[in-house]
């Protein structure tokens, strides 16, 4: 789920009957039942992790990340709780990838790496090594500080609106309230 803040009213488009707003992302998270569903019950770690990062463009994040160990396929014993050595090596992995993939890109590429969740798949992909991991994934953002508004590095994010695209649209007569006389009842 993502929470989107939008900035500054750029203009109305009245024929459509819809207004143009300029858009930032706020934040994003998972919700709260799908978090629940994710967990498998005991016998399982869960880790958890945040770090602090800027974009390119000057935005700071935090960005919060969850990991569940995993079960081997032909593990007999119930549990599969990681050592507190392999935890601490887990989570230098995490912070690692998150920063090395947070500060190389801006906030929409970003945004659209949160999408496939391809900085999750990494994270479990490079700790394979040291303990297997299943459901890997960044649970949260926050946006702790964003840059100063620029009016043109918006216009050149969502592209520039010159003409009006908006279709007029014929209002029927069927579409017209009827008046409806009013009783007045006991006086």
């Amino acid at each position: 789920m993502m929470r989107i803040r939008l900035t500054e009213k750029l203009g109305f488009v009245l024929r459509t009957c819809r207004a143009r707003m300029s858009s930032q992302i706020f934040g994003a998270w998972i919700l709260q039942p799908i978090s629940c569903v994710l967990w498998f019950g005991s016998g399982r770690h869960s880790l958890k992790h945040h770090v602090d990062v800027k974009t390119t463009d000057n935005y700071s994040l935090r960005m919060f990340c969850i990991a569940f160990t995993k079960r081997m396929p032909n593990q007999v014993k119930r549990t599969c709780y990681a050592q507190s050595s392999q935890i601490r090596q887990i989570r230098r992995k995490m912070r690692e990838i998150m920063i090395n993939q947070a500060s190389s890109c801006d906030l929409k590429e970003l945004v659209l790496k949160f999408i496939p969740e391809v900085i999750g798949k990494e994270i479990e992909k490079a700790t394979t090594s040291i303990y297997p991991l299943q459901n890997v994934f960044i649970r949260k953002v926050k946006i702790l500080k964003a840059p100063k508004f620029d009016l043109g590095k918006l216009m050149e994010v969502h592209g520039d609106y010159k003409e009006d695209i908006g279709v007029k649209l014929d209002r029927a007569a069927q579409d017209v309230p009827m008046e409806v006389e009013a009783e007045v009842v006991g006086a």
